[in-house]
């Protein structure tokens, strides 16, 4: 009886939840919140898949269900050295400083992933949406005003959580809380709880066709997208710094 062929295209299976690997990694980023391949091996560590869902939230709309048809290659529009032609008044051309100033580069994220995660997970929409996810992530920096400093990338974990939910962004923002900043009026965790509450107000971001939006005003943007602006967030301003415990 002849036997079926495997499948050339299978994806590989989620990995498992190794708890002390995860325990490990979780304690070692707190001690260096600033190493992104620890943060992608605890990802891994973590296990599960959360793919499916993030692309069931983005079927449910008419402009996800539009995006996962066409596939645009958000990574290729944002390699365009065009955008730093832009006025910076625009999502591109103020994406397009913060890369050139920090010394990033748009398909960084992807490069750390794939060194700690190996092959992305699932079918071609999740495959897409999470190169998209990654990619977008400094695009998210520009749109809420958070820095790339270890406090506003605490503060866009707490966003990202309300945006894209993941089992490791819990985690990450407990530590933060640990770390960061102490009070006796706890305004740092209520700072995080402001970010995650501006994350479950702005639209879905992963639905908005941000590859034709880089030319648009930032301002315009943030109201159109409910994103809002830092002000409105955050009265006394964006925290900057490093996370770590002040009396």
């Amino acid at each position: 009886m002849a036997t079926a062929a495997a499948s050339p295209t299978a994806s590989p299976a989620p990995p498992p939840f190794r708890p002390l690997r995860a325990l490990r990694l979780f304690l070692a980023v707190l001690r260096d919140p600033e190493r992104t391949d620890l943060v992608y091996a605890l990802f891994d560590a973590m296990g599960g898949d959360d793919g499916p869902a993030h692309v069931a939230r983005l079927r449910a709309s008419p402009s996800g269900r539009r995006l996962l048809a066409e596939k645009p290659s958000l990574l290729e529009r944002l390699g365009d050295e065009r955008l730093a032609g832009l006025p910076e008044t625009t999502l591109g051309g103020a994406y397009a400083r913060a890369m050139r100033a920090r010394g990033f580069a748009p398909d960084g994220l992807l490069a750390y992933r794939s060194r700690s995660q190996g092959a992305l997970l699932g079918g071609a929409d999740e495959r897409w949406l999470s190169e998209r996810i990654n990619v977008m992530h400094d695009l998210w920096h520009v749109l809420t005003g958070y820095g790339t400093d270890p406090l506003g990338e605490a503060a866009l974990i707490a966003f990202s959580h309300a945006q894209i939910p993941s089992r490791s962004f819990p985690l990450l923002l407990l530590g933060a809380v640990a770390k960061g900043p102490k009070s006796w009026d706890l305004a740092w965790p209520r700072y995080l709880w402001r970010a995650y509450r501006r994350g479950r107000r702005a639209r879905l971001l992963t639905a908005a066709p941000l590859e034709a939006l880089l030319e648009r005003p930032l301002a315009e943007l943030r109201r159109e997208l409910r994103v809002g602006s830092p002000e409105e967030w955050h009265a006394q301003g964006v925290l900057v710094g490093q996370l770590e415990a002040r009396a």
